[in-house]
């Protein structure tokens, strides 16, 4: 994914779907200086990933997190 994209959801509570269908839910990510994208996961380890490795972003807003 562009990273002029990704760069929108920065900050934000979002889901990300990877290109091996692998997803994380509720994470909020930001962009390193190298334009990585890093988050922790639910286990508190902060994964580093490539945009382009990216296939979907989505934000969750209060509503949609029932």
């Amino acid at each position: 994914m562009q990273i002029e994209i990704l760069k929108k959801f920065e900050g934000k509570k979002v889901r990300i779907i990877l290109k091996n269908n692998f997803s994380y839910s509720f994470i909020v990510f930001k962009i390193t200086e190298d334009n990585l994208i890093q988050f922790k996961d639910k286990y508190g380890e902060v994964l580093t990933i490539e945009p382009s490795y990216v296939s979907a972003v989505t934000e969750i807003n209060r509503s949609s997190a029932k």
